[in-house]
């Protein structure tokens, strides 16, 4: 599917919820990947992984979701949040 005239589509906006009640860690080459289970919104499922890079302080968060629903782009935007609130880094 080609992403033209995104913006003039309609389009919904879901919170992911993690439950985190399943967790499992393997390796790829040189890297680890930690795969988080189970992943839910209202129209998707799936779980997160994270994977981190031998030897580098890069690591790669993503959620691998999947829907039942036909024709549907999924695009992703994640921040982090906590309870307590601080200035420091």
């Amino acid at each position: 599917m080609f992403f033209d005239k995104v913006p003039n589509r309609p389009y919904t906006t879901e919170l992911v919820r993690l439950r985190k009640s399943k967790a499992s860690v393997h390796t790829v080459g040189a890297s680890t990947v930690v795969k988080i289970s189970e992943a839910t919104s209202r129209n998707f499922s799936g779980h997160v992984e994270i994977t981190f890079y031998n030897g580098s302080p890069l690591f790669n968060v993503a959620a691998v979701m999947a829907t039942a629903q036909d024709s549907v782009a999924i695009l992703y935007d994640a921040g982090m949040v906590s309870k307590k609130a601080s200035g420091k880094m």
